[in-house]
C-alpha cells in the first residue's frame, strides 16, 4: 500500500513538473523582447511610445519630420490612443516637408495622414483584403501573400507597399515599408487644394 502511494506521488509530481515547464515556455515566448518573424517580416518590441521611438531612430528622421511639421505627431499625442503607423526609412523618403508663412503644404499633410490609422494591428491580426481607414480619409488595402505570385514576393503589403520590418511600441505597431503608401485623391479634392489666388 505504501509503495502504491509513493508511486502515485511520483507520477503526480512528474506531471506537475511537465506542466510548469510548458507554462514557462509559453510565458517566455509571449513576453520575450527578442526579435521574431511573422509573415516574413522581422518584429521587435520596445518599451516606450511611438513618438519617442521615431525621434530616437535616425533612420526615420525624415518621416518624423513629416509627422512633426504637419501636426500629425501633436495630434496623435493629444488623442492618446493606440495606432498603426507606417513609415519609410530616410533612403526611401522622396521629399522634405515644405512650409511657407507657417502654412503646411496640403500635399505633405495628406501624405502624412495616409500613414496612420486609429487601430492597433499586429501582423498576425492583418487579413488579406482587409481595408484600413487612414487619417486622410482614404482606405488602404492589406495584401498578404504566403508565397511569390505573378512576380510579387511573399509578404505583407499596404496598397502595394511591402512591409520590411515591424516595431511594437507601447502605443503602436510601426510598419517600415519599402515605399510611401499611395492613396490617390478624387478630382474634387485635387481642385480644392489648388491655391485660390491662381485658380479661384
Amino acid at each position: 500500500l505504501i509503495a502504491m502511494k509513493t508511486f502515485r506521488y511520483i507520477i503526480a509530481t512528474a506531471f506537475c513538473s511537465i506542466g510548469l515547464f510548458a507554462c514557462s515556455d509559453d510565458w517566455n515566448s509571449h513576453y520575450s523582447k527578442e526579435d521574431t518573424v511573422v509573415d516574413n517580416a522581422e518584429i521587435r518590441t520596445v518599451d516606450y511610445p511611438a513618438e519617442q521611438f521615431m525621434q530616437n531612430e535616425s533612420e526615420y528622421s525624415s518621416m518624423y519630420q513629416l509627422f512633426d511639421k504637419t501636426g500629425v505627431l501633436e495630434n496623435w499625442q493629444e488623442k492618446d490612443l493606440l495606432y498603426t503607423i507606417m513609415v519609410v526609412s530616410n533612403e526611401n523618403a522622396t521629399s522634405d516637408v515644405n512650409s511657407s508663412n507657417g502654412q503646411i503644404d496640403p500635399e505633405e499633410l495628406f501624405r502624412a495622414q495616409a500613414h496612420i490609422t486609429d487601430a492597433l494591428l499586429s501582423p498576425s491580426n492583418l487579413k488579406d483584403g482587409q481595408r484600413l481607414l487612414m487619417w486622410n480619409g482614404k482606405y488602404v488595402t492589406v495584401t498578404k501573400l504566403d508565397e511569390d505570385k505573378d512576380g510579387v514576393g511573399a509578404g505583407t503589403y499596404f496598397n502595394g507597399a511591402k512591409v520590411k520590418k515591424v516595431t511594437k511600441t507601447t502605443n503602436a505597431y510601426i510598419y517600415e515599408l519599402e515605399e510611401y503608401i499611395y492613396t490617390p485623391k478624387s478630382l474634387m479634392e485635387y481642385l480644392e487644394d489648388l491655391p485660390d489666388s491662381e485658380y479661384s
